[in-house]
């Protein structure tokens, strides 16, 4: 976790609930960049406001573990690839 420009840690964090159109995939192992993650964790990132604390490796493959009720096409135990991580308590997208 990056709690602000430069601050990085492992960290537990908590999950919020899985909604309607979400899932919770367990990461299995996820890439982080030298470029975008590298200035979100400095705090250079341009193209967006950046809320902090951030959890970087956006790039991430995974198992679904929940389904959310509005959600088609994903089962629980797939493999899946993702490219953002939302639903963690208390820390940016």
């Amino acid at each position: 976790m990056c709690r602000r420009p430069g601050d990085i840690e492992c960290a537990t964090l908590d999950l919020a609930r899985v909604g309607p159109g979400k899932l919770l995939v367990r990461t299995l192992m996820s890439g982080v960049s030298t470029g975008t993650d590298k200035w979100v964790m400095r705090g250079t990132f341009g193209w967006a406001d950046i809320t902090f604390p951030a959890v970087p490796g956006y790039q991430r493959v995974g198992v679904v573990e929940e389904v959310g009720s509005d959600v088609v096409g994903f089962r629980i135990g797939q493999r899946v690839v993702a490219t953002s991580g939302l639903g963690y308590v208390e820390v940016g997208s």
